[in-house]
């Protein structure tokens, strides 16, 4: 049988290993089975197999009995027990960080008034926390990129839509020129809270910003010479006079960019 790996990811997730995984995946489909089958099956090997079901047998989802011939005959426990015990499992230990953790991350965030500014390496972390800034809001979003299509595919378009106060977005007209970005920007005009306005002038903002409350983050691709990459980097502060300084700089380019319907022609959406 063809052991889907996408199943095996999934219970590895709750709890099993991949050995575990596709032990208990070939019991179900055989229903009951010798070791040496479950090993054909799962690809698990023979000297191994053994101490595989052993563990499955101490957590329940394993029944064993002999067969009359001197060797053992496996079989699963209902799957559906499995994932009953799962779901009360990680309710309860999320639940317990939950109540723990977040409370003492609050405390400490009281503690230190000074609000420093941080250093934000690698371009999976800078997004990850503007997605972050973003669903935490309880204010209004200024952000501005030079490049829309970069949004949607780090999710921070997919975090926009779940926000629910309003957003204004300031990008550089230029970069809107190709389907990608206008299919980006498409979406996000249709959602009656977002508010684009283009920057019209030569040349590129060079940076992606982020106001959030009193939050700020600022962010730029790091280029070596000879134009190699090394992914984006960026501060972040949730210091009060920094992120005001921030906050004036975006509604200055607020004021100073065109409305959408101004500068870009709805037909050429």
């Amino acid at each position: 049988m063809a052991i889907s790996p996408e199943i095996v990811d999934a219970l590895k997730v709750l709890g099993l290993s991949e050995y575990q995984a596709k032990v208990y995946i070939a019991l179900i489909g055989y229903g009951s089975a010798s070791a040496s089958e479950i090993s054909m099956a799962s690809k698990v090997p023979q000297n191994k197999v053994y101490s595989v079901l052993k563990e499955l047998e101490e957590e329940g989802l394993v029944f064993v009995g002999g067969s009359g011939k001197g060797a053992n005959i496996y079989r699963p426990n209902n799957p559906d027990f499995f994932i009953r015990e799962m779901r009360i499992k990680y309710n309860s230990a999320t639940g317990s960080a939950r109540d723990f953790l977040i409370p003492l991350f609050e405390r400490s965030s009281e503690q230190h008034q000074s609000k420093s500014i941080w250093v934000l390496r690698g371009t999976p972390t800078v997004y990850a926390k503007m997605v972050e800034m973003i669903l935490g809001a309880t204010e209004e979003i200024i952000l501005a990129t030079d490049t829309l299509y970069d949004l949607k595919v780090a999710r921070v378009v997919e975090a926009i839509k779940r926000h629910e106060k309003s957003v204004k977005i300031i990008t550089y007209a230029h970069g809107i020129d190709d389907k990608y970005e206008k299919d980006v920007l498409r979406e996000l005009v249709d959602m009656d809270k977002v508010e684009v306005r283009l920057i019209e002038r030569e040349g590129r903002l060079g940076t992606i910003f982020l106001v959030v409350d009193g939050e700020v983050l600022q962010g730029t691709y790091a280029i070596l010479s000879q134009e190699i990459g090394l992914g984006m980097v960026a501060t972040w502060s949730d210091n009060i006079n920094f992120s005001e300084l921030w906050h004036e700089f975006a509604n200055y380019l607020w004021e100073n960019s065109q409305p959408l319907e101004k500068a870009l022609p709805t037909d050429e959406l």
